[in-house]
């Protein structure tokens, strides 16, 4: 048992640890969509951009991504290949979503469309989920609730229910 555990140990390892860089990474990121957001609208440079979005996060994850993306297209000033590298690297669908919509500005200069669409679409899925979890805590009280009452049952019910007094010494 000891060799099969220690041969996955490094995979469950890498896993954990990926699947809590991802959840730090989602938190934030409707954040970054609204700074793109308004840097298009407002006409803001695609570096400035990068800058105020690593600047203004505060995951350390989503921070050292984001000041790459900057850092890349400083250098090579090819926002593209920069925006490519961003999402390889960080390998989710949201931020998928966020590097095509910021990629369309060259193409069909609809980026402002896209992350508006994207920004509302992150707004209902935050929405979503938080009235998801509300109801998952409903059923859990309703649970409780149904455990106290069979509980509180038995606890009434339960001097009747024993073989050697209670209604078992009435029929006899």
């Amino acid at each position: 048992h000891s060799i099969f555990v220690m041969l996955f140990l490094p995979d469950i390892l890498i896993i954990l640890i990926t699947n809590d860089r991802k959840k730090e990474i989602k938190k934030e990121l409707p954040d970054v969509v609204d700074i793109f957001e308004s840097t298009v609208v407002s006409g803001i440079d695609v570096g400035t951009s990068f800058n105020l979005a690593a600047e203004y996060v505060n995951g350390k994850e989503l921070k050292k991504e984001l000041s790459l993306l900057a850092a890349k297209y400083a250098v090579t000033k090819d926002k593209d290949q920069a925006l490519l590298d961003f999402r390889n690297n960080i390998n989710m669908y949201d931020t998928d979503l966020l590097v095509l919509a910021l990629m369309q500005d060259n193409k069909t200069g609809r980026a402002q469309d896209m992350l508006e669409s994207l920004a509302h679409a992150q707004a209902n899925n935050m929405i979503a989920m938080v009235e998801k979890n509300a109801k998952a805590v409903e059923y859990r009280v309703l649970m409780v609730c149904s455990l106290m009452a069979v509980s509180t049952a038995l606890m009434i019910f339960y001097p009747y229910l024993i073989l050697d007094s209670g209604m078992s010494n009435i029929f006899k």
